[in-house]
């Protein structure tokens, strides 16, 4: 899992990766919220039951999008991964709150399937795919890619 204590994800992502709420929310004082393109809130914010703001140790703001549509297949300007890192680029990493700048995990799992993809324009900090739907077959397997300098905020919660 990873230390995130606020996450943002595009409407128009796919059920696993909206899926992700349920496990930041279990972390004291975390948020959780689903954005439009314009990247303002198109739903209440959820807000954890362990306990109001201030109580969470995890630091981090995180932001799902998917490159492609599973809907309608709507492909997505990376444009939108790199306005959201900048509006939650940190100017006070000194301060008491301790936020680091957001993270960005970006669906490819329906876009690699049909074309190649520059990641590296997305500034993607994370990236999942299923390798259903690249071979058809098997179910169940996928790959979480992750960047170097983000491997520190990811923990380990369970085994299996």
């Amino acid at each position: 899992a990873l230390k995130c204590a606020e996450f943002e994800y595009l409407v128009d992502n796919h059920t696993s990766v909206v899926g992700i709420r349920d496990v930041v929310l279990c972390r004291p004082g975390a948020t959780a919220v689903a954005v439009g393109e314009d990247l303002r809130p198109v739903a209440d914010v959820l807000r954890s039951v362990n306990g109001a703001g201030g109580g969470a140790q995890a630091t981090c703001r995180l932001f799902a999008m998917p490159a492609e549509s599973n809907f309608d297949g709507r492909r997505y300007s990376p444009r939108l991964a790199l306005e959201w890192k900048r509006r939650h680029k940190n100017k006070n990493k000194n301060s008491e709150n301790n936020k680091q700048d957001g993270v960005v995990l970006l669906d490819i799992a329906k876009y690699v399937s049909t074309s190649p993809l520059r990641i590296e324009e997305y500034d993607a900090d994370f990236a999942c795919m299923s390798f259903y739907k690249i071979f058809g077959f098997p179910t169940g397997l996928g790959a979480l890619i992750v960047k170097n300098d983000a491997a520190h905020l990811m923990h380990k919660d369970y085994f299996g």
